[in-house]
């Protein structure tokens, strides 16, 4: 084929001599020494430039495509009928096909959503430097340990702390018995001087003068508490910040998240070996994790073993190590285009669309993005694993305190209006009130939402009324806590005595607060309200008004 950079070897071994990794499944004999190759530079293959502007009889073919023929697609699809058309005489690129619906209105407003946003990939730069800490829970599958190990006595365990390192995926592990502050706090501090003794060169130290170390873990009560052992107080005397992610967000803390589902995997399987419980399983289970190959540093964790690591904390011998992880971290080619799946930044002034807030039964067949166009007043800074986060610049600058994250907003260049052309008016016959609403001068809630869902509703009550059986039970308005308002109706006078009729009871529940803590309390439909003036009130309340006999008729009623 062409692509390949050298012929297929002949399978004459005596003609041609095969590559000794080939060779060596043929015949056993000793492969002679190759000569070293002479050196030869990288094939590089240069992206192909980005057509900009789009040229103007390509957006004429999309123009006529997209608006004209209603090939109403997204970029993968449209350039999948630009290929398929044979008729064309000018055919866009994908790159035209991206820029040109970048800039039309109506892509813009229906353009997917991504979520999240509030996290951002951060780079260690030294062993140890930036570690992350979790509980794995085993409160379901507790363990006990029968005979007493080093550093871990006798008893039921139910938790395990974790701590990575973030640098090198090296991950230590400790039982724990409970998750209370002050348990976490030692389980963490015999972790750390177990580290300290394994790395004794610096390691958790400052790689530079005045550079702290960060310890990134969630908003649990266990990583909290007071008094004088907590994991805040442990971490200073090791001169290690604190760094919570937020809440609801475990993707900041992804590496000691994926951490915890490759070693619960090992132990599993162990488990299923041995039949042993997991307390048994740990310390092996943790060793296996260290020695296995990651893909995101391309090593293992353990290539950070203790046997070498003093080596390793010296600058000059360190050198390589280090530039071998850097590169797994695929930074921005410098002088390069960056990918076009890179993430876009905003900056001050540009001009956005913000993302409209859509429930979970919402359509994907709703606007997506807002109409109006706004600008970005201020940027805030990343901070470690929290991104960026944005100010947008309102008439009312009151709502200029919610902050937006980098996925709540789309940059907008240029905006592009329907071409008249393509707009068929609606004959005035069959137009919606809804249409015909926005043409006419109206009066006050006519043909709007909210009055088509209240005439819905008030017929629907009308039919409800109809069918209600005529109340046999009235009580005062004495024993009531919260007696029903009618809307609209004015405040009654207080020396009169207010007789309501109970419909029925809807529900029954005990009460688990005081001061009617252990009693029964039972939520009244009222004859002539809606539902939503339904009250709880107690049992003894009622029993003491409408009779015992008559609550027990009420009662069997709600049961049936």
């Amino acid at each position: 084929m062409s692509r390949t950079r050298s012929p297929e070897p002949s399978l004459d071994t005596k003609s041609r001599a095969l590559p000794a990794r080939r060779r060596l499944f043929i015949d056993d004999e000793e492969p002679a020494p190759a000569k070293a190759p002479a050196p030869s530079k990288a094939k590089v293959y240069p992206r192909k430039p980005r057509a900009s502007p789009v040229r103007p009889e390509a957006a004429k073919v999309l123009e006529q495509l997209y608006y004209g023929e209603k090939y109403l697609y997204g970029r993968d699809g449209l350039f999948h009928i630009v290929q398929q058309r044979k008729d064309l005489k000018v055919k866009p690129t994908e790159g035209e096909i991206r820029d040109w619906l970048a800039k039309q209105k109506l892509n813009q407003l229906y353009k997917g959503t991504r979520r999240g946003g509030t996290d951002a990939f951060f780079v260690p730069t030294f062993p140890w430097h930036h570690i992350s800490i979790d509980l794995i829970d085993f409160k379901g599958k507790p363990a006990f340990l029968q005979e007493s190990k080093p550093d871990v006595p006798k008893g039921v365990y139910k938790y395990i702390l974790s701590v990575l390192d973030n640098y090198s995926r090296m991950l230590y592990t400790q039982p724990m018995k409970n998750k209370e502050a002050a348990t976490t706090a030692q389980s963490l501090e015999k972790v750390l001087n177990r580290i300290k003794k394994d790395y004794p060169k610096g390691v958790i130290a400052k790689p530079e003068p005045n550079k702290y170390g960060r310890c990134l873990m969630d908003d649990g009560s266990e990583f909290k508490g007071k008094g004088d052992m907590t994991v805040t107080k442990v971490l200073a005397k090791h001169q290690i910040k604190v760094h919570r992610i937020l809440g609801g967000h475990p993707e900041q803390n992804a590496l000691v998240e994926r951490s915890n589902k490759g070693i619960k995997m090992i132990m599993a399987k162990m488990n299923k070996m041995n039949e042993l419980g997991w307390i048994y399983n740990y310390e092996q289970a943790t060793a296996r994790y260290n020695e296995h190959f990651h893909r995101g540093i391309s090593m293992p964790g353990a290539q950070l073993s203790p046997g070498v690591a003093s080596k390793h904390t010296e600058k000059s011998q360190f050198e390589t190590l280090k530039n071998a992880v850097v590169k797994s971290y695929r930074p921005d080619p410098k002088g390069k285009e960056p990918s076009k799946f890179a993430v876009k930044e905003f900056k001050a002034g540009d001009k956005v669309r913000i993302k409209l807030n859509k429930s979970v039964l919402d359509k994907s067949s709703d606007v997506s993005w807002s109409s109006k166009v706004y600008e970005v007043k201020e940027v805030k800074p990343q901070r470690l694993t929290t991104a960026k986060r944005y100010i947008i610049k309102f008439e009312d600058p009151a709502k200029e305190k919610y902050e937006y994250t980098k996925h709540d907003l789309q940059k907008i260049e240029e905006v592009e209006e329907i071409p008249s052309q393509y707009k068929k008016k609606v004959p005035v016959a069959r137009r919606t009130t809804r249409q015909l609403a926005g043409k006419l001068e109206l009066s006050k809630g006519q043909f709007t939402e909210d009055k088509e869902k209240q005439e819905r509703r008030t017929l629907r009550e009308r039919k409800k009324k109809e069918k209600e059986p005529a109340p046999a039970v009235e009580i005062s308005s004495v024993l009531l806590k919260k007696p029903p308002k009618r809307k609209g109706a004015k405040k009654p006078v207080a020396s009169v005595e207010r007789i309501y009729a109970i419909e029925r009871i809807v529900e029954r529940r005990k009460k688990t607060v005081k001061p009617h803590k252990g009693k029964y309390e039972v939520l009244i439909k009222w004859k002539n309200y809606p539902s939503s003036q339904n009250t709880w009130e107690l049992e003894s309340a009622m029993i003491a008004d409408v009779g015992e006999q008559g609550f027990k008729e009420l009662l069997d009623e709600y049961k049936v």
